[in-house]
C-alpha cells in the first residue's frame, strides 16, 4: 500500500522510488519501511508532498525525509 501511495504521489515528477525495504522492529510487532527516491533537480517538494501524504495514513506512526550526497 504505501509503496502504490509513493508512486503515484512522485508521478508527474522527476523524481522516482527507487527501492523500498521494509524490517520488523523487535518486540513492538511495528514494521520500519525506507524508501529510496531519487530526483534529477533540487526541488525537494515532491518528495515533501509524498511523506505528507503517506503521514496521513492510520497505520503510519511518523514519517521523515532526509536528502543526501548522490
Amino acid at each position: 500500500m504505501l509503496r502504490t501511495l509513493l508512486v503515484l504521489s512522485l508521478s508527474g515528477s522527476d523524481s522516482r522510488l527507487h527501492a523500498v525495504a521494509s524490517t520488523g522492529v523487535a518486540g513492538s510487532g511495528q514494521v520500519r519501511i525506507r524508501a529510496e527516491i531519487t530526483s534529477d533537480g533540487a526541488d525537494s517538494t515532491p518528495v515533501e508532498s509524498a511523506v505528507a501524504r503517506i503521514s496521513v495514513e492510520p497505520a503510519v506512526i511518523s514519517a521523515l525525509w532526509r536528502q543526501t550526497a548522490a
